[in-house]
């Protein structure tokens, strides 16, 4: 499987949710579309997230925290479909057999122990919406300071407990970087990042694939690390290696396959404090220096919706 082409979805500063897409052969970015059904009178989209059959959900920023889903059809948008209130938003990937949309509900630890219950929402192709209990994974705090509490994290993975394991990291209020393996069954503790890769200063924004973090800290610098071995590598700051003065934000990466599998990379969308939004990337073999690309303008390239608050980036899995 490769992938042909990536869905950068976005939420902007009106509160509306838009796609576009990228041509990794002819590396082109297509216009930002606006996405409907989620950008309904009364209703500010705050956090988005898509997978690889272009499914798009997104919470708003009322104290429900009111989760909508959508999906994209040759005819348009599906009418959006409420999954649930009061949740926090990660990422969306497709499993082995069903749509899923991943939600880590992180914010309300758990007594005694105070482990974090992680509750999985599982979109089925047909628009069913099922869920996968709080007791299905649970994380131990490990490191994570008791009186400390998650402010961000992401999700990266096969949902399908039993081919892989996810790999899940979170920035703490204190701006501490954590991550763990999910495990099949039982408990995994929350490793302190910083500790193993280095410390590229406090933590406002995180997010991974399966063997990759991204974080992005308090200065607006973007800094990555991976797993070689076992081990963590130290973190490279990203800004320095692009050249970019951009100060950022946000962050979502993710890991694809291209020409039939002859080419790895990395892709990179970060949101900067002035609502812009920039794509660079990396390859994934295990080179001395991989390189970054330098960063490109994607609302310059696609079209300007407004002010970008938060982005979530998928791809297209094709037959080789």
């Amino acid at each position: 499987m490769s992938t042909t082409e990536l869905y950068a979805a976005v939420t902007t500063g009106d509160g509306k949710a838009h796609v576009c897409t990228f041509d990794v052969d002819l590396e082109t970015w297509g216009s930002f579309q606006p996405v409907s059904s989620l950008n309904l009178s009364g209703r500010k989209n705050v956090s988005v997230c898509i997978d690889n059959a272009v499914h798009i959900a997104a919470t708003d920023d009322s104290p429900a925290s009111e989760l909508l889903l959508t999906a994209r059809t040759a005819t348009g948008w599906t009418s959006a479909v409420k999954i649930a209130s009061g949740v926090a938003l990660a990422r969306a990937q497709k499993g082995s057999s069903t749509t899923a949309m991943r939600l880590l509900g992180l914010g309300a630890p758990t007594a005694p122990d105070r482990a974090f219950g992680l509750p999985v929402f599982f979109a089925e192709p047909g628009g069913t919406v099922t869920r996968a209990g709080d007791a299905s994974t649970y994380l131990d705090p490990g490191d994570l300071d008791p009186d400390d509490l998650p402010a961000a994290f992401d999700f990266g993975g096969n949902l399908d407990l039993g081919r892989s394991q996810p790999l899940l990291v979170l920035a703490s209020e204190a701006g501490g970087a954590y991550v763990a393996t999910l495990p099949k069954s039982g408990r995994e503790k929350l490793t302190d990042l910083k500790s193993e890769a280095g410390d590229p200063g406090s933590v406002i924004h995180v997010a991974c694939s399966t063997e990759h973090v991204c974080v992005v800290s308090a200065t607006g610098k973007i800094w990555h690390t991976y797993q070689r071995a076992g081990a963590w590598l130290p973190f490279g700051d990203v800004c320095a290696a692009t050249r970019s003065t951009e100060t950022f934000r946000q962050v979502a990466i993710l890991e694809t396959t291209e020409y039939g599998g002859s080419r790895r990379r990395l892709h990179l969308l970060g949101v900067t404090a002035g609502g812009g939004l920039f794509h660079t990337s990396r390859t994934l073999d295990d080179s001395p220096d991989p390189l970054w690309l330098p960063f490109t303008n994607v609302k310059a390239a696609a079209g300007d919706p407004g002010a970008i608050q938060f982005t979530d980036l998928a791809g297209n899995n094709v037959p080789d």
